[in-house]
């Protein structure tokens, strides 16, 4: 991987060497800059081996599971609308309605998110 860094940051990056020089004539801003060439993964202009990354990533995940979840408790209140106005059974062995099924998962996705 060939990269071009300015001011600890990379600014510019390729596989192919002679691309990023082509893609200099075009920046004149970088042609100053020396072209190195890494062993190192790079996404997102950054090494992607680093402890920063990682971490980065998983505040990323973390954030969208927990939105995930915030869309899965939007979607329960809909329904559980939708079962106070109805007042079904939904298991008839056990007797449960429609909103006390909710109303549980509701408990269990809040308690999943503060877990978070």
């Amino acid at each position: 991987m060939f990269y071009i860094e300015e001011n600890d940051k990379i600014v510019l990056f390729d596989e192919n060497k002679a691309k990023l020089i082509d893609t200099i004539k075009f920046m004149p801003q970088y042609k100053h800059l020396e072209i190195q060439e890494t062993e190192r993964p790079i996404i997102d202009y950054e090494f992607a081996d680093t402890d920063e990354y990682y971490e980065k990533i998983r505040k990323k995940e973390l954030e969208n599971k927990k939105q995930e979840i915030l869309n899965d408790l939007d979607e329960l209140d809909k329904k559980r609308i939708r079962a106070v106005c109805e007042n079904e059974i939904k298991d008839k062995d056990s007797g449960q309605t429609w909103l006390e099924y909710y109303n549980d998962e509701v408990i269990r996705l809040r308690e999943e998110l503060k877990s978070l």
